[in-house]
């Protein structure tokens, strides 16, 4: 009596955390957000498996090996503690990774999420491959604020402004407050009516990188100097600058 010998495996994967959410569809929204994934390896055929391995990879950023998930010093699923992964028998595994600043900036490589791949195999069969995916958020934003640091040298706050010649100092702060690197920064200053002129870096790229990282604040500093016209005619109406 011929007898069929037919060695299979199947392995799946799911997300069990996103950042600590284990909600359903949880998103990847911050630079070090860890996902955490299980890796289920099951004999699916009618021949004992031996040398089972499982590898991780997050496509485009390297490979980390799986971790089994170990109870009472076996691998848990191994019922009969043999160190075999018996038919019927599956092998439960753990994975994770943590996603960083490049991830969220390039959208994850440009599909907007971060792609994942467990790939299981045995002495007895080839490969088998399951994939998991969690979708990154992606909110660029910049929040910019002014303040007069002084009135013709006046630092006192309501300083007003009384005679042409009279320089008006501000500060502008621009701050990174979504969760991407944002580049390309540019600030301009305008008085109303008066035409634009550039403002001047003065700090906050701490890691001298020209990029506006996330959270953090790069200042400006610009200038005007009144005018009589600007007095005589109250500031255009309204009398102030």
């Amino acid at each position: 009596v011929d007898l069929v010998y037919n060695p299979a495996l199947n392995v799946t994967k799911t997300v069990t955390s996103v950042g600590g959410d284990t909600a359903a569809g949880a998103q990847a929204d911050a630079d070090g957000d860890v996902i955490l994934y299980a890796i289920d390896v099951e004999n699916t055929g009618n021949i004992t498996l031996t040398g089972v391995t499982v590898t991780d990879k997050v496509e485009s950023y390297g490979a980390t090996n799986a971790t089994a998930v170990i109870v009472d010093g076996f691998n848990s699923g191994d019922t009969d503690k043999d160190g075999q992964l018996d038919v019927d028998e599956t092998w439960h595994y753990t994975a994770s990774y943590t996603v960083t600043q490049a991830d969220l900036d390039a959208k994850g490589g440009g599909d907007g999420d971060i792609d994942n791949l467990a790939t299981a195999d045995s002495a007895e069969t080839g490969p088998d491959t399951a994939s998991a995916d969690v979708d990154l958020v992606y909110t660029p934003a910049l929040n910019v604020t002014k303040t007069v640091t002084a009135v013709d040298g006046d630092t006192a706050a309501g300083a007003q402004a009384d005679a042409d010649g009279d320089v008006i100092d501000y500060l502008i702060a621009v701050e990174n407050t979504g969760n991407i690197s944002l580049t390309g920064i540019t600030v301009t200053d305008e008085v109303e009516a008066k035409g634009a002129t550039n403002a001047t870096y003065l700090s906050g790229d701490t890691d001298d990188d020209d990029v506006l990282d996330v959270n953090e604040t790069w200042l400006y500093t610009a200038s005007y100097t009144v005018t009589q016209a600007d007095l005589d005619a109250k500031g255009g109406g309204d009398g102030d600058i």
